[in-house]
C-alpha cells in the first residue's frame, strides 16, 4: 500500500517509483492518501487531486483515507470528522475506485462515530500486539479487511523495520470482477448481465404474446 501523498506536502516524490517497482515485482498495489484538512471543501480538494495523481494506473487494493493527526482530533467534532471520511470516500467512488478507510484504535473506539464508520467502509485497522504471528482478537473490533499489527516487520532486501498486515478480503479479484481501480470489468461478468437481459426480454415478449 503505497503512500500517494498529502495536501501538506503533495504528491509523495516516490510513488511513481514505488508504484513502477511494485507492478514491475508482479506486486498488488493499493495506496493511502494522509489526511490534513480540517473542512469538507478541503477534503473534496484532497480526493480530487488523488483521482488526478492515480489516474491511468491500476490498484488491487483500495485507496485508503489515512486520519490519524492528533490536531484534527482535538478540534473538530466527531461528526465533522465523519463528514471528511465520507466526503473523501465517495468522492472516490463515485469516479469508479474502491476506498476505503486507515484507522488506529484509539481513533475507530475513541474518536470517531464507530457505528456509522464501519456500518459503510471497509477499514484498514492499525493495532500493533507484541507477538510474532497474533491471533485476532474480536474484542479489537468486527469491522475490518485488513489488519496493520505491527511496524517491526523484517523483510529481505529492506534495511528497516516495516509494518505488516493481514488482509481478510480478495481485493484484487473483486477489483476486477467488478471494473474498479482502473480495471475493465471482467468479460464473464458483462456476458452474464447481457443474458440475463436478454432473458428477462424473452420472458417479456413470451407473456405479450
Amino acid at each position: 500500500i503505497l503512500k500517494v501523498g498529502s495536501n501538506y506536502s503533495g504528491k509523495s516524490n516516490t510513488f511513481e517509483m514505488d508504484y513502477a517497482g511494485a507492478k514491475a515485482a508482479g506486486l498488488g498495489v493499493g495506496a493511502y492518501y494522509y489526511a490534513y484538512s480540517s473542512t469538507v471543501s478541503g477534503t473534496r480538494k484532497d480526493a480530487q487531486e488523488v483521482l488526478e495523481w492515480i489516474e491511468g494506473k491500476q490498484f488491487e487494493y483500495p485507496i485508503y483515507y489515512d486520519i490519524e493527526e492528533s490536531y484534527l482530533a482535538e478540534s473538530l467534532s466527531r461528526d465533522l470528522l465523519t463528514e471528511l471520511i465520507t466526503t473523501f470516500i465517495e468522492e472516490l467512488q463515485a469516479n469508479g475506485y474502491y476506498s476505503a478507510l486507515y484507522v488506529n484504535a484509539n481513533w475507530l473506539n475513541n474518536i470517531l462515530d464507530t457505528e456509522t464508520i464501519v456500518s459503510r467502509f471497509d477499514i484498514w485497522y492499525a493495532r500493533f500486539v507484541p507477538e510474532e504471528s497474533p491471533t485476532w482478537d474480536e474484542s479489537f473490533g468486527k469491522q475490518l479487511s485488513m489488519w496493520q499489527y505491527t511496524d517491526k516487520g523484517i523483510a529481505e532486501g529492506i534495511r528497516d523495520y516495516i509494518d505488516i498486515n493481514y488482509c481478510y478480503r480478495d481485493y484484487p479479484t473483486l477489483m476486477k470482477k467488478w471494473g474498479l481501480n482502473g480495471f475493465e470489468k471482467e468479460i464473464e461478468e458483462i456476458e452474464e448481465i447481457e443474458e440475463t437481459k436478454e432473458t428477462a426480454k424473452a420472458e417479456e415478449v413470451s407473456e405479450e404474446k
